[in-house]
């Protein structure tokens, strides 16, 4: 394993997103950070979106992968299954409707690896309007952080205190507990 540059696995779970998972591997893809792998599971999509995935990873790219489930297992095993197909000492969740700026695991294995600590972590995200032609966003967060996971556990996931746009986060598989396999 590189230590200085340790593989990082993209995880992009999807479900009938022909339409925009094209632009989640696209950015994958374009990281300056190059020891990358990136897995795209499918939850037994009814639309084409598994041709549309090939199509990328017909480009000879072996970077990608795709993993089809034979049934649906519900979007949560689904992202457990990405964790499953993982050989990185990092992931990103990267979800089929969300991009990622070309600097973006750069910047976040710089801050992660400052400490031994860092379990997990979240950035600043911008929103974009989909529904029309303008690359403006409307909704952005300026700063990103480092939290404890008790607060991204609490505001996101139990709804208990601001409800704000993040990053689906990147973390440590060796040191994230709650994701050990």
């Amino acid at each position: 394993m590189d230590c200085k540059n340790p593989l990082v696995s993209i995880l992009i779970p999807t479900y009938n997103g022909a339409h925009r998972v094209g632009k989640a591997i696209e950015s994958a893809l374009s990281q300056t950070y190059s020891n990358i792998e990136i897995i795209v599971c499918d939850n037994c999509s009814a639309d084409n979106t598994v041709e549309v995935v090939q199509t990328y990873a017909k480009k000879k790219d072996s970077r990608l992968h795709l993993v089809v489930n034979e049934t649906n297992i519900g979007p949560t095993r689904n992202w457990k299954r990405c964790v499953e197909e993982t050989r990185g000492k990092y992931a990103k969740l990267l979800f089929s409707d969300v991009w990622i700026d070309p600097e973006y695991l750069k910047e976040t294995l710089s801050v992660l690896k400052k400490s031994e600590k860092v379990e997990f972590g979240f950035t600043s995200t911008v929103v974009h309007d989909l529904s029309s032609e303008s690359t403006e966003h409307f909704v952005s967060i300026e700063s990103s952080a480092i939290y404890p996971i008790n607060l991204f556990t609490h505001y996101h996931l139990y709804n208990e205190g601001p409800i704000m746009p993040s990053s689906p986060h990147v973390l440590c598989l060796e040191r994230a507990a709650c994701f050990k396999i």
